[in-house]
């Protein structure tokens, strides 16, 4: 890695980024570690490398091909629920290995026949590149839904009690100092605690931005009852709930807080920093599998702008009350149509009750004609309400004027009595009746020179080559179907016009009577 890129892991990490050391992040890295995850066959390829790690933690680090196949066999059929032969095992062996996710080697061993040629041996072992993707897969799985059903309030309970109990132990290294033998220990755990507050509290940032992007959803769609009560219900837990504790726990956890920034406690807190730092380097590199090493006191220093008054928190609340006020306003605002529309009902129902009490002679008919005209309707072509809409008026084409397109139909194909030939049988037609032309005033019986013809223009110098290539080269078949024969003589003869010339091998030319 370059020096830029390692300091992320320093105590100036942000300049370092600004510089563009994050790159190194994906530099040197195995990309095909995304073809492994984007593949159709990735649940083979990863059950196949996580049991190569099964392998690995029992300190077999190059097990034989045949001991992962029968290791992986049972499970991948299971799995995919068919039949897994060694050749499909030996396919994604080398797909992994074309990948570099994993190394082969041949097992040395000694030949003791002819028939152990074909019998190669190979060994296997994880890349370290793939043993820490399978390591974060792992972590993945294990903690992944740990904060699923935390709520704001149980966390910011708990970040005190964290905060307690940080300071306790602070407390006893600070009257007593660090126990020699079990230092490291004393040091992993203030910083596991520190540490362990800091996650709590991004999981309470995260709680409030997914209640706030909740209550957003809820505005931009139309909703129904379980929706809405189900907006309600977190809006009751939210005000009820978190509020309240926000307001009861601020200030003491302010108060931990302070603590921790006098001066004697940060003393303490920057000698665990160290004395874990060098263990951790003292570690084997498979076990460093830390994030950024960020010194206590800037964690301490964001942990209290993140919880004073007019901090983060207090930002994070006031874009969540903004949403839940919206989101009563809306609520709010249906209910006073549905107050609307049942009043607008009542004072209906108690019209029609008057009108019923009329006598038949003062009932209004025309008026309820005129009334109950759009009910009697099929259909209401300009239906509109939220959840329709209209179609606009489309304009009426009159049919008397419409264009339509003419049909224009092919004649029908006179059937002659001329008999269809190929287009090789028309060439060599068209090339007995040019011989018979050109040889008219010779016996083509007794067989004619064909140099002794006279000849002009490049029609006749290119019957002249079909001749050579129908007789020579093609041994005169096609010219026995036309009653010709050509012969082959010695010597050259050439013809000429003013423009060209054509030189080409004597030849004999006669009629085939056979």
């Amino acid at each position: 890695m370059d020096n830029i890129g390692q300091q992320l892991f320093e105590q100036d990490y942000l300049t370092a980024f600004v510089a563009g050391a994050a790159v190194w992040l994906v530099r040197e890295r195995n990309q095909n570690l995304g073809s492994l995850l984007n593949s159709e066959h990735r649940e083979f390829y990863i059950q196949i490398l996580h049991r190569m790690l099964y392998f690995r933690r029992e300190h077999e680090l190059e097990p034989l091909n045949e001991d992962i196949y029968l290791a992986v066999k049972p499970a991948l059929e299971q799995s995919s629920g068919e039949a897994y032969s060694q050749t499909m095992f030996n396919r994604h062996l080398n797909q992994l290995t074309e990948w570099e996710l994993i190394i082969k080697r041949m097992e040395k061993e000694r030949l003791r026949g002819y028939r152990d040629v074909n019998r190669d041996r190979f060994r296997f072992r994880l890349t370290d590149e793939t043993v820490a993707f399978l390591y974060w897969l792992e972590d993945r799985l294990r903690h992944g839904d740990d904060d699923a059903g935390d709520a704001a309030g149980d966390l910011l309970d708990f970040i005190l009690s964290r905060l307690k109990e940080l300071g306790r132990s602070l407390n006893k290294i600070e009257h007593k100092g660090f126990v020699e033998d079990d230092k490291t220990r004393q040091a992993a755990n203030v910083l596991f605690l520190l540490h362990n507050i800091n996650e709590y509290t991004v999981r309470i940032s995260r709680q409030l931005n997914e209640l706030s992007a909740a209550m957003e959803s809820f505005l931009l769609h139309t909703y129904n009852i379980e929706e809405a009560q189900a907006v309600i219900s977190e809006i009751k837990n939210y005000m009820g709930g978190y509020l309240n504790r926000i307001y009861r726990l601020r200030q003491q956890i302010l108060t931990e807080l302070n603590k921790l920034q006098q001066t004697q406690r940060q003393q303490i807190l920057n000698d665990c920093f160290t004395i874990h730092n060098n263990e951790l380097n003292r570690a084997p590199r498979f076990m460093r599998r830390s994030g950024i090493a960020e010194n206590p006191d800037e964690i301490i220093a964001r942990l209290h702008s993140y919880y004073r008054h007019q901090g983060q928190i207090d930002l994070l609340c006031t874009r969540t009350n903004d949403s839940a006020m919206k989101v009563w306003g809306k609520l709010s605002a249906h209910l006073r149509e549905l107050e609307r529309k049942n009043n607008r009902c009542e004072e209906i129902d108690r019209r029609i009750n008057e009108l019923a009490q009329l006598a038949p002679a003062m009932v209004p008919v025309d008026f309820f004609s005129e009334l109950l005209a759009a009910a009697a309707m099929s259909s209401d072509p300009n239906h509109w309400d939220e959840f329709t809409q209209a179609e606009p008026p489309q304009p009426r084409i009159p049919t008397s004027t419409t264009k339509k397109t003419t049909r224009a139909y092919l004649p029908r194909k006179s059937s002659g009595q001329t008999t269809v030939i190929s287009l090789e049988e028309a060439k060599l037609e068209n090339l007995k009746q040019w011989v018979e032309a050109k040889f008219a005033e010779q016996n083509l019986a007794a067989g004619a020179k064909v140099a002794n013809a006279k000849f002009s223009g490049i029609n006749d110098f290119r019957n002249i080559m079909v001749l050579g290539k129908k007789g020579i080269l093609g041994k005169g078949r096609a010219l026995d179907k036309i009653g010709l024969k050509l012969d082959p003589d010695d010597g050259f003869s050439a013809v000429n016009d003013q423009l060209r010339s054509l030189e080409f091998k004597n030849m004999t030319i006669s009629s085939n009577s056979t």
